[in-house]
């Protein structure tokens, strides 16, 4: 066992010779007083973590289970970005959208790639899901109202395959043409072979529907039949259908766009190009009309949108530079994505980012439906706020604040009850390793977080090292290893506990990913020493003890296994529950399975919730990952990256990779507490976005990070 002693001013190493030998180097300041427990260390009510991170809560006279009544509100930042969810205009999400089709009533119908779906999105905004798809690339309307979708699929072990298929207005799904082993001209559609990657997709008066591959334009009719209608000089991006049933498509990497009569003919369209810059045709539309709206980048200098009537004269619509003078997105440059089309009224609609953009004709750009995440740093109040993408570490205090990292930006955040955010300690964009008040302290990388009845809040500080003395940005070949900071109320920053080199058995290394870590009722520290597969202790008087191992010569999992920790929770009882994320290969072949882990006082960890591994040959993604039932029976994503425990012993993961937070009860019953379906939506029918921070904050409340946003669960 070792002992470590606080002294003002001074280090004191303290250690008991054994072979399992083990230095903690213990740094006080000024404000550090003679004992954690002196310091207000006593943990509360349930420790807690993110990817690497805990908090505690006071610890009531008699625990009581919470009583959640469904509801999920914003405190700070902000909830857009990639989802799949239905709803009217922003309150939809979307992911990855890439090509818009009308149908005769304007209902826009969207090819929501990332989300393997087709929407629809009617005139007032409102969006549907039609039908799932694999990948859907482009979309076409036909007057009755069917579907046609370009659909790639990547079957496991085998090449891209891209289909047509066919959806109808109820949502049935049928493949119209698909790939065979050899190429046949004509053919039907049991034997046809599409040389390339499918690109565009449109329909005629007829039924027949055209798309293009290796630089062909392919017509497939109604009966499956699939024939060459013509061969173009190069591929092509983009093609569309006038109300003649001619087809023009914009072949790749020109500026030059065809017109493919019926006969088979092409002929190049005599566009003149208004002014001398450099630009670069991205996508077009074709009005009722005929006159062609082309997106037209100028690089640097913007972007213009085209009109291109048929004789060839072409006219700016409109024009503007990539920022305004503030450097925010002007609004035609937000317009442009991968698809425009047009409405019957002369509305231009683009797909851009997640979201789907009008245009007016008078020029007027705005959101008709998704909404952009908002990520970065800036402190504030409620919405004004920003923070990273990835989402943060988060833990609680007894007054209802909650503290967050800031890894991007080498800050620690709190963040009041009323959504007031502040930067405590660090200074954003500054790199550091400097103790101090506030501003004057500086962090290397900050990660997992804890905090106390008191307000203490612990950091742990991830650094690379080149020589075990100079922080270096990490090149890959570094080992990190971690110091864990303290905050004290006063917002004075000290350095806790400095995990160096470390001796084991005539071996020394550094430690490998020590940054998770928690704290119990009791005020006791836990430190996963991943290196070594064991957990150590430190009980507010300073003596450091084992806790119990990881896992006993990793007994059926294999020794890359233990780098997979991703979050820690105590129960005060003297029990450690361990989250480890999937995706870990094992020295003997298969993988590992996202689960939890239960330690017991000086025993090694044995499986409590989740799968321990899935054998060779077994693919992760072909099983499901959200399931509920009791221990190995659950299912969690390979993504985990938060755990939690409230007053009773519950246990909360944030499942980052199915967006919602599942629950554990003591006997290690799993059930999905919030979300399935990517995207936040706040009120009584919640849903997530990655979640990747979670802490039990009070006796109803979870508090929750996702990309952008710290979310209130009561």
């Amino acid at each position: 066992m070792i002992t470590i002693a606080f002294i003002r001013h001074h280090v004191m190493y303290t250690s008991s010779k054994t072979s399992n030998q083990r230095f903690f180097k213990i740094v006080s300041t000024g404000a550090l007083c003679a004992s954690l427990l002196a310091c207000g260390g006593g943990g509360g009510g349930g420790g807690s973590t993110s990817e690497q991170a805990a908090a505690q809560e006071p610890v009531p006279s008699t625990p009581v289970a919470p009583a959640f009544k469904g509801e999920l509100s914003l405190v700070a930042g902000n909830i857009g970005g990639a989802g799949e969810l239905d709803g009217i205009g922003t309150d939809a999400r979307f992911n990855g959208p890439r090509w818009l089709a009308f149908d005769a009533n304007s209902v826009i119908y969207v090819a929501d790639t990332n989300n393997n779906s087709v929407r629809k999105i009617d005139p007032t905004g409102s969006v549907s899901t039609l039908a799932k798809v694999d990948r859907p690339l482009s979309v076409a309307v036909d007057a009755l109202g069917n579907t046609y979708v370009v659909s790639q699929r990547v079957p496991a072990n085998a090449n891209t395959l891209y289909t047509v298929e066919k959806i109808s207005s109820e949502g049935l799904v049928t493949t119209l043409a698909q790939p065979y082993l050899q190429s046949v001209d004509p053919c039907r559609s049991n034997n046809c072979k599409f040389m390339a990657p499918l690109r565009g997709i449109a329909t005629d008066t007829s039924g027949n529907v055209y798309s293009t591959s290796a630089g062909r334009v392919a017509r497939i009719a109604p009966d499956g039949h699939v024939s060459t209608l013509a061969t173009l000089s190069k591929s092509a991006s983009s093609i569309a259908l006038d109300s003649n049933n001619r087809i023009f498509a914009l072949l790749e990497g020109t500026n030059e766009i065809v017109r493919v009569d019926q006969n088979g003919s092409v002929t190049p369209l005599a566009i003149q190009i208004p002014g001398q810059e450099v630009h670069s045709f991205l996508n077009f539309a074709i009005n009722k009309n005929g006159d062609l709206y082309v997106v037209d980048s100028l690089g640097n200098d913007g972007v213009r949108l085209l009109k291109v009537e048929p004789s060839g004269v072409t006219t700016v619509v409109a024009s503007t530079k990539p920022k305004d003078d503030a450097g925010n997105p002007t609004d035609l440059s937000r317009f442009v994505g991968t698809s425009i089309a047009i409405d019957k009224s002369g509305n231009y609609f683009s797909t851009s980012g997640n979201t789907i953009q009008r245009m007016s004709m008078l020029g007027a750009v705005s959101t008709f439906a998704g909404k952009e995440g908002v990520y970065g740093y800036a402190d504030g109040i409620g919405q004004n706020v920003k923070f990273p993408a990835k989402g943060s570490a988060i833990a609680s205090d007894m007054d209802g604040n909650a503290y967050v990292t800031d890894p991007e930006q080498f800050t620690v955040r709190k963040i009041t009850p009323t959504g007031s955010v502040s930067t405590i300690a660090g200074i954003a964009g500054v790199q550091g390793t400097n103790n101090g008040y506030g501003t004057e302290a500086k962090f290397w990388s900050p990660k997992g977080i804890a905090s106390n009845r008191s307000g203490d809040v612990y950091v742990s500080d991830l650094i690379y090292q080149n020589d075990g003395s100079t922080p270096a940005v990490n090149d890959g070949s570094n080992l990190p290893i971690t110091t864990i900071r303290n905050i004290t109320r006063s917002g004075s920053v000290s350095t806790l506990v400095d995990v160096m080199g470390m001796t084991w058995e005539d071996s020394t290394f550094k430690v490998v990913n020590p940054t998770v870590f928690t704290t119990d009722k009791a005020g006791n520290l836990y430190i996963a020493e991943v290196g070594w597969r064991r957990i150590k202790k430190i009980a507010p008087d300073g003596t450091v003890s084992s806790a119990g191992g990881l896992t006993e010569e990793w007994p059926g999992y294999g020794r890359g296994v233990v780098s997979y920790l991703r979050g820690m929770a105590a129960d005060g009882k003297g029990n450690v529950f361990l989250l480890f994320e999937g995706h870990g290969l094992l020295s003997h072949g298969g993988f590992t399975s996202t689960r939890i882990e239960k330690v017991t006082a000086g025993n090694y960890a044995t499986l409590f919730a989740g799968r321990a591994t899935v054998p060779n040959g077994t693919a992760l993604q072909e099983e499901p990952s959200l399931v509920d039932g009791k221990g190995s029976d659950a299912r969690f994503s390979s993504s985990a990256k938060g755990i939690t425990i409230d007053d009773v012993g519950n246990l909360y993961v944030a499942d980052t990779g199915n967006h919602s937070i599942r629950k554990i009860t003591p006997d290690g019953t799993v059930s999905t507490l919030i979300g399935s379906k990517k995207g936040v939506r706040l009120g009584s029918s919640p849903s997530l976005d990655s979640p990747t921070g979670i802490t039990f904050a009070a006796p109803n409340t979870l508090l929750i990070t996702t990309p952008g946003s710290v979310l209130k669960f009561q």
